[in-house]
């Protein structure tokens, strides 16, 4: 199992990932300030994140994974830079659509946008020239495939911004959260094993892996999104499964209650003691933790290259990301 001290260990490595991204900016931008400017304050807060969350995942699972198969190291470092590159490049598009945008950093939406996409094509191209040839064809293909995905899964998130009578039902909100977190997730933990030309069966169980831990990460992260009054995606509407599961169990008369404390009215009930009383909270971390087994049980077939179970075993009770609040 991967230990403490081998996570610890993919902790220090984190500034010699933030320094492979930034020189890929600089390169990337040459002379044009004004574009490194704008490039650097795309990955400023995946940088953050990376120094301040221990096993953040874009940088933790290549270099997870690119340990336990024998990865050079420098190569897991610059594919772990790809992965923070491409994270950042579709969370501030995400934070474009969603209004979200730092106005300090961005004047308009269009200068974020066109900086995001930008970051996409640095990924890739950092990603393309950090591996060996043979295995160039494979890697473009992942980060194409799960480029694609996550743009149509964030057309399904967009489309949750709406009355909680309008909402998806739990199909879409499964759908949503696989195709953008899942897909994102199986993306930094399989992009190691095509740089090795591992076999299908290690790159198949490492996304499968990813797509159902990913999607209970984005379940686990929607549930403290809503109890947290606070939260961007609360504040502009975005309905969650937690809520619409709530929704759907309130008698009809009983909605407008649940609708008041989702948006925020003083005088409403408590949104808490809704999604408690409905059983929503129970319901959805029960999902969360099938998909913890779901997840588990893809790296457990045979053909599955050693160590990989355990190592994400231990990445996974050492994050505790998936963990919600007890109300």
């Amino acid at each position: 199992m991967a230990t403490p001290a081998v996570l610890q260990g993919l902790q220090d490595r984190v500034e010699r990932v933030l320094a492979w991204a930034d020189a890929a900016i600089g390169e990337g931008t040459g002379e044009d300030s004004a574009a490194g400017r704008a490039l650097r304050s795309v990955v400023l807060p995946a940088t953050r994140a990376a120094r301040e969350v221990p096993g953040w995942p874009p940088v933790a699972l290549p270099l997870l994974v690119g340990e336990v198969l024998d990865l050079d190291g420098d190569t897991a470092e610059t594919l772990a830079a790809a992965c923070m590159l491409h994270f950042a490049s579709s969370d501030v598009i995400d934070d474009a659509q969603d209004g979200h945008l730092d106005a300090a950093h961005w004047p308009t939406w269009q200068a974020a946008v066109t900086a995001g996409v930008a970051a996409q094509f640095l990924a890739q191209q950092v990603a393309l020239i950090s591996v060996p040839e043979p295995q160039r064809a494979a890697v473009a293909a992942a980060l194409g495939g799960a480029g694609l995905t996550m743009a149509l899964g964030q057309r399904l998130d967009l489309a949750q911004h709406v009355a909680l009578a309008a909402a998806g039902g739990e199909d879409v909100h499964l759908a949503c959260a696989r195709a953008k977190t899942g897909a994102s997730i199986a993306l930094f933990a399989s992009l190691p094993a095509l740089a090795t030309g591992a076999g299908a069966t290690t790159v198949t169980a490492l996304r499968g892996w990813g797509e159902a831990m990913g999607c209970a990460l984005q379940l686990a992260s929607d549930v403290l999104d809503t109890l947290d009054h606070r939260s961007r995606d609360r504040g502009a509407g975005r309905v969650t499964l937690v809520v619409q599961r709530a929704w759907q169990r309130l008698a009809p008369a009983d909605r407008p209650l649940l609708e008041a404390a989702w948006r925020g009215d003083a005088e409403g009930p408590s949104l808490d003691f809704l999604l408690q009383r409905t059983g929503a909270l129970a319901y959805v971390r029960a999902r969360i933790g099938a998909l913890r087994i779901e997840a588990r049980d893809a790296l457990v077939a045979p053909g599955v290259a050693p160590g990989l179970a355990e190592a994400l075993l231990g990445w996974t009770e050492r994050t505790g990301s998936w963990e919600t609040p007890r109300v």
